[in-house]
């Protein structure tokens, strides 16, 4: 059964790192650079997220809410030196990659070609220094759930590295910005620069996250029509994997998450996958939307902590007094409290730390913290036993000093 969706679309996400030190400079150039523009959220024009989020995580990622519309009509007067001094002081930075059109595409199949086009292209940058790019794509002429699957599986493994090859798995470029797949490659790596404090994270340079959501025809999954029929194409979508996988679905094991009626959420460490159902409209509106942002920033702040924390596990080879001061304030600001008020935002939030491992990963720097601490310490005794043990001689020569002094006068 061929399944058929009404809409979709995928994020493909690039996480990099910027050198510490170099972060204000990148910045910078990304404010000086015409191909970039800053993005802004008003609180009135972005309700739901601004709702959604509670106030500390407004002020990590979303400082600029209080930027009202005067505001950032006298920020766009100012000059560049005078907006990148502001812009500096914010926890997170987005930008627009400007586009002059859609970057229109196409991956060549044995019959035809699946057209595609790249739609939104955007920089997420935290003062940490862990960044995002992320490029918004959908599948035009097709209805197919199988061209999906097949775009999904091979638009992630892009080798960017590889310069001399004209076609990057069979994938085509159709437009007058770009003329191949390299020319992107070589637009992402004009963007992330130098992988060096990338691979220091153990991240994945040739490799995207998907972020992908597929609202099917309700012919297919319906009231009259189960979900189990469908689950084995949800599971090739959840797990990136091309239309002709055979997979087997264990479903004592199978985890998914729901927050209305025909739609189911689920993934793993390298894809976020939903698919749900036109049967109810709220799906391909209201969800499609709140998927989109709200759930998209969660993840992408649980990304965050993932690779923030890898960071700090570095640091105490070199910084450990700095680790230490970052951990605290990582902990205080993000980590002990919820990121919203919302009931399915919490158990999504919950899922991202669960897949990314993010319990394993704080408390692995929680125990150098520990062990800088209790050598600290154990160094601190030793010092102040050592001053005591001083203090003990020079009160003993003064005494025995004493003593033959008084010797002397009873002569």
């Amino acid at each position: 059964m061929e399944l058929k969706t009404n809409y979709q679309y995928t994020y493909f996400i690039y996480p990099y790192a910027i050198k510490e030190e170099n972060y204000s400079q990148y910045i910078a150039g990304l404010i000086k650079n015409k191909k970039y523009k800053i993005k802004f959220f008003d609180s009135f024009k972005d309700i739901e997220l601004y709702k959604y989020f509670v106030p500390n995580v407004k002020e990590m990622m979303f400082q600029d809410f209080s930027f009202n519309s005067e505001k950032i009509s006298q920020f766009k007067k100012l000059s560049k030196g005078y907006q990148q001094k502001i812009l500096q002081e914010q926890n997170c930075l987005m930008f627009e990659v400007i586009l002059d059109n859609q970057i229109q595409g196409k991956i060549v199949q044995e019959d035809d070609g699946i057209f595609f086009t790249i739609s939104k292209i955007e920089l997420i940058c935290f003062k940490t220094g862990i960044c995002f790019l992320l490029l918004k794509t959908h599948l035009d002429e097709t209805e197919k759930f199988s061209d999906i699957l097949n775009f999904n599986y091979k638009f992630q493994n892009i080798n960017f590295e590889n310069k001399n090859i004209k076609k990057i798995d069979h994938i085509k470029i159709q437009t007058n910005k770009f003329n191949s797949m390299n020319e992107i490659s070589e637009m992402i790596e004009e963007i992330t620069g130098s992988k060096i404090e990338s691979r220091k994270l153990n991240i994945d340079e040739n490799l995207f996250l998907i972020y992908t959501y597929a609202c099917l025809d309700s012919t297919y999954w319906s009231n009259e029509n189960d979900f189990e029929n469908i689950e084995n194409e949800f599971i090739k979508l959840a797990e990136g994997k091309s239309s002709n996988t055979s997979v087997n679905v264990d479903y004592d094991k199978l985890s998914t998450m729901a927050n209305s009626s025909f739609m189911k959420l689920r993934m793993n460490y390298k894809c976020v996958a939903l698919i749900c159902s036109s049967a109810d409209s709220k799906n391909y509106t209201s969800l499609a939307q709140t998927y989109e942002n709200e759930y998209l920033y969660t993840y992408i702040i649980a990304l965050h902590q993932k690779y923030y924390l890898k960071r700090l596990s570095n640091k105490y080879k070199n910084k450990p007094k700095k680790a230490n001061k970052d951990l605290i304030e990582f902990t205080n600001a993000i980590w002990i409290s919820e990121i919203t008020a919302n009931s399915f935002g919490q158990k999504f939030y919950k899922r991202c730390k669960e897949k990314l491992n993010l319990e394993d990963l704080y408390y692995e720097v929680k125990n150098k913290y520990d062990i800088f601490y209790k050598k600290l310490n154990i160094e601190k005794n030793r010092k102040a036993n050592y001053i005591i043990l001083i203090l003990l001689t020079c009160s003993l020569v003064i005494g025995i000093a004493n003593y033959f002094t008084w010797l002397f006068y009873l002569r």
